[in-house]
């Protein structure tokens, strides 16, 4: 499952996915991560950094056990604050890189790290 509400990702989104011929396993949707649904293994998050922080809780709702988050588009000043909310929601740093002035980061949860 893929999410996303920008009209121009979603359009990329679609396009690559039937390109890569995933059209029958992977699903595009125009909305944001419902609070609700199946548990994910894997969430991943290109967003700034206040925009993960607001989904924080969803995304804990929604990752099984051992799952992992993995997050994007986060500017080097940001992800110490950013770590400190995940912390929050039981999510730690397993992997963190730094790279022309964005961080990537993968979490999952504090009894898996």
């Amino acid at each position: 499952l893929a999410y996303d509400v920008d009209p121009n990702a979603v359009s990329e989104a679609r396009r690559n996915v039937a390109l890569n011929a995933l059209s029958n396993r992977i699903s595009v949707l125009d909305y944001p991560l419902p609070a609700t649904g199946p548990m994910l293994g894997i969430i991943s998050a290109n967003l700034r950094t206040p925009t993960l922080q607001t989904l924080a809780p969803i995304f804990r709702q929604r990752l099984i056990s051992g799952g992992f988050l993995i997050c994007s588009g986060i500017r080097p000043w940001e992800a110490d604050d950013l770590k400190t909310c995940l912390r929050r929601y039981r999510l730690g740093q397993v992997w963190e890189k730094t790279e022309k002035n964005w961080v990537g980061m993968i979490l999952t949860d504090h009894g898996n790290t």
